[in-house]
């Protein structure tokens, strides 16, 4: 805990002197509708990926009851280091519509609110305006300024770049009274970066989450949500068009929450209108390690549960590397396991992660 996450804790529990805002309405909400179709798939995907090669999405066993892989396991579902994997399972019906970026050119700014919270504690919801910075714009800024109509080169291969924060503020609706001063606190973690890959295909690898220099360590609950929205709403994308009823399966392997995962993500295309496609997505996730450690633990405890069932909604257009709209609701369930006297307890935590997409980029503006 920290002392902003305290403060707005005790403010929704005890009341302070500020007048609460309204309770924001919960994308969960929305986003739940999408969560029946794609229950009784995400299984056949999984065990339709157990035929691709070693080292890809394959889980010979299929997911871990537990939720936590067992020595080596995960690498049979993931290796380590491995780039997103994407298996197209069926392009659906006509129309389709590609959802591959155009990559190459400028990314107007974009805007994502954010919100975590769970029984102990909770952030604020957040506004970040964020964008897209390629480390090939800033090598050749010196050539494009010679010759500015000069059309930049599509990549053809996996890019270094970062996701930047331009702007942190308060969004309008918050879940109780907060804190004196945070409003000042978001505005200093202008300037911090979600560094990573950007590949082809439109997926975005964390490497390295920055903060500013100016930022308090305290907040960095909110950059790490930050980073766990960003790699789904910079998913890969398959390389065929879709169309209605078609779907495929993202296998990657990250750092959510504090925690080695492998995640799989199974992407169902519910309409086709134009350029435009309605997603609907289920998202699971398994610890990539039984010795998994989490900070702030009690002593004693190891990690002996965890449980990540998410559905989420998206509208992407074509040639667009960030959806138009989007909400994904990602509750996390942990169960804590010890020893005490030759009895087993266990003690069950639960987070949760809400992200939505507040406006898309517009036109061709430089970030």
């Amino acid at each position: 805990m920290n002392r902003w996450s305290i403060a707005l804790s005790v403010c929704l529990s005890a009341g302070c002197e500020s007048t609460p805002t309204p309770t924001q309405d919960k994308p969960a909400d929305d986003a739940g509708a999408a969560a029946p179709v794609l229950d009784r798939n995400i299984e056949k995907a999984v065990a339709s990926a157990a035929a691709l090669p070693a080292g890809s999405a394959a889980l010979v066993d299929g997911p871990p009851a537990s939720g936590i892989f067992g020595p080596g396991e995960a690498d049979k579902a993931h290796l380590l280091g491995a780039p997103p994997n994407v298996e197209l399972f069926d392009q659906g019906g006509e129309p389709r519509v590609s959802l591959r970026p155009k990559l190459g050119g400028k990314v107007g700014p974009f805007r994502v609110q954010i919100g975590r919270r769970s029984q102990q504690q909770a952030y604020p919801n957040v506004d970040y305006t964020l964008a897209l910075e390629l480390a090939s714009d800033a090598k050749d800024e010196k050539a494009k300024a010679k010759d500015q109509e000069e059309a930049p080169a599509a990549p053809t291969g996996p890019e270094a770049a970062a996701i930047v924060v331009k702007k942190a503020e308060l969004s309008a609706e918050q879940p109780g009274a907060l804190p004196k001063g945070l409003s000042e606190e978001l505005a200093k973690m202008e300037g911090s970066r979600l560094a990573g890959v950007l590949a082809p295909d439109g997926g975005f690898t964390v490497v390295q989450v920055e903060r500013s220099k100016n930022a308090d360590r305290e907040l960095g609950g909110l950059l790490e949500a930050l980073r766990d929205a960003v790699t789904f709403l910079l998913a890969p994308r398959p390389d065929k068009p879709v169309g209605t009823g078609g779907y495929w399966m993202t296998t990657d392997r990250l750092d959510s929450g504090g925690i080695e995962v492998v995640r799989y993500r199974v992407t169902r295309v519910e309409k086709v209108a134009g350029d435009e496609a309605e997603l609907s997505v289920q998202i699971r996730q398994y610890v990539a390690k039984p010795d998994a450690r989490l900070a702030g633990v009690p002593p004693g405890f190891t990690l002996g549960g965890y449980d990540v069932q998410a559905p989420a909604k998206l509208i992407r257009k074509a040639d667009a590397l960030v959806p138009s709209d989007g909400q994904v609701s990602l509750p996390v369930v942990l169960q804590l396991v010890t020893n005490q006297g030759g009895q087993q307890r266990m003690l069950p935590l639960q987070t949760l992660t809400e992200a939505r997409v507040v406006a898309a980029p517009t036109g061709s503006a430089k970030p």
